[in-house]
Order: structure tokens, then C-alpha cells, then sequence
């Protein structure tokens, strides 16, 4: 028998993670953008395996009709709402969710930028982030592992590093039943995506540092990180991922 937290087994893997949605009430979801027939495939087969019940697609109605056509799958008419440009469709999508009765927003062909911007007044916390659940034989002996944060947060403070922390505990523990949690944290200091340094503001004749997140997961050489602009190289510390001890300094 797995061990528990409370109520909820231990994930052993992701896929059982597929098992336990299609156990719960079917959701309603929303697709901002939703003319692109990877997404359709997508939320049909979510609605295959009894996670959603319900798809709704925001943006232009003829390259939404076209992609219900392509994947050939059934979107009722009245789901079908149309709006035209990132603006109209990610401000339709919040009042569709401020109307009540969607569950999961997907987001599909719009800027991240844009439909994040109309979002974010909706958040309950006050660091909205990014948590992947994975899992990988080479990786911590296959056990399920959280990335955070991969792709939404950039720029960060202390307060906003403590925050993704706290997310992704969260998850830990409600998703994968883990009580007391393990965080390895690794970054990369004053080593902004390229194109940052020269847009970002000036202090004194000199331009800002940063510090951004940087979830590492599997030891770069050093040549790979240098070939990316990041002047960091393997350090010391450890990164308690499996047999794996490694970790990165300036």
C-alpha cells in the first residue's frame, strides 16, 4: 500500500496522476486562442479519459471552425465565442471566468504576455508561478519531482522566491502527497536572457544586475553553460537529486 498524506496516496508516478482526474468531477475549460488543432487534440482527449466535460474556444470563429473541422471533434455553436485580436479574446476569457463555471484555462494561440496581464487580477496568492510534476528514470530513481519555476517567473526578489517555494510545496503535498517535502534551490546570478542588458534601466551610469530562478535538473558541462552566455561553472554544493551531487556558482 502507498503511504499517505491525509487523505491523499502518494503519487509513485505521473501517470497516476491521469488516473486520479478521471476519477474527480469532469471540469469545464477554456481556450483562449483556440484555433490550434494541437490544443483541440489536447482537450479531447481529456474529455476521452472524463477530465473535461465541457470545451470552450475564444477567438476568431472562422480559425476555430476550421480546427473543430481539421481534428474533428463536436464544440456546441454556443461554445464557440468569438473575439478578434489578444487584447478582445484574453478580456472575454476573464469574464467567462468571472461568470463562473470554468474550471481550467488553457491557453492556446495568444501572447503569454497579454493573457497573463488579464489574468493576474484574478490570482488569490500573491505569486502566480509555473510548477511541472515529472518524472524520469535517470532523475531521483524515477520518483515524481517538481520543476518551479520553468517558464513564468522572471525577475525575483526574496519575497518572490519564498512565494514559488510555497506553491510548489503546496502541490507536494495536496497533488503528491508528500508531508514533508525536500527543496533543492539552484540559480543563476546577474545573468539575464539575452537582450535584458541592453533594455534594462540604469542605476549610477550602470546597468541593473539581476537575479533570476534557474531550475537546473541534470549537470551541464561546463562548455554548455559558457556557450550560453551564463559565466557560471560546476560548484561544490549539492543537488540532492538521486545519486547526482553537483550544483552551480558564479
Amino acid at each position: 500500500m502507498s503511504p499517505k498524506t491525509g487523505n491523499v496516496t502518494r503519487l509513485n508516478s505521473v501517470t497516476e496522476l491521469l488516473e486520479i482526474a478521471g476519477k474527480l468531477k469532469a471540469s469545464t475549460v477554456v481556450v483562449p486562442g483556440g484555433d490550434r488543432v494541437e490544443d483541440l487534440r489536447l482537450v479531447e482527449s481529456a474529455r476521452d479519459h472524463g477530465i473535461v466535460d465541457r470545451i470552450i474556444l475564444v477567438g476568431k470563429k472562422e480559425g476555430i471552425n476550421r480546427a473543430i473541422r481539421e481534428v474533428g471533434i463536436e464544440i456546441r455553436p454556443r461554445d464557440v465565442v468569438s473575439a478578434s485580436g489578444d487584447e478582445r479574446v484574453a478580456a472575454a476569457t476573464v469574464e467567462l471566468i468571472k461568470a463562473g463555471g470554468v474550471d481550467i484555462v488553457l491557453k492556446g494561440n495568444i501572447s503569454t504576455p497579454v493573457m497573463n496581464r488579464h489574468i493576474r487580477p484574478l490570482a488569490v496568492r500573491n505569486t502566480v508561478s509555473l510548477v511541472t510534476v515529472f518524472d524520469a528514470p535517470p532523475i531521483a530513481f524515477g520518483r515524481p519531482m517538481i520543476l518551479t519555476d520553468a517558464g513564468f517567473t522572471t525577475v525575483c526578489n526574496f519575497g518572490r522566491m519564498v512565494d514559488l517555494v510555497r506553491n510548489a510545496v503546496d502541490v507536494a503535498r495536496v497533488v503528491m502527497g508528500i508531508r514533508k517535502p525536500r527543496v533543492a534551490k539552484s540559480r543563476c546570478r546577474r545573468c539575464p536572457p539575452p537582450g535584458w542588458a541592453r533594455n534594462s534601466p540604469r542605476e549610477n551610469g550602470r546597468r541593473r544586475s539581476f537575479t533570476v530562478p534557474f531550475p537546473l535538473i541534470w549537470p551541464p558541462t561546463q562548455n554548455q553553460w559558457r556557450s550560453k552566455g551564463c559565466p557560471i561553472t560546476p560548484g561544490p554544493l549539492r543537488w540532492p537529486v538521486g545519486r547526482m551531487s553537483w550544483s552551480v556558482r558564479e
